[in-house]
């Protein structure tokens, strides 16, 4: 699906090229959330093994 359609689909209410980025920034700050969730998860299972 072009990228022009997505963003139609999605109705942002913003012209399409901007809700499309805003859609990829949103994206990639939920993974870095989880990535950065995970590595505390296991710096503190580490911590609590010493």
């Amino acid at each position: 699906m072009p990228k022009s359609e997505e963003g139609e689909k999605e109705e942002y209410g913003w012209s399409i090229e901007f809700g499309i980025a805003f859609k990829n920034v949103l994206d990639g700050a939920k993974e870095l959330i989880v990535k950065y969730n995970q590595n505390i998860n296991k710096w503190t299972v580490e911590k609590k093994v010493l």
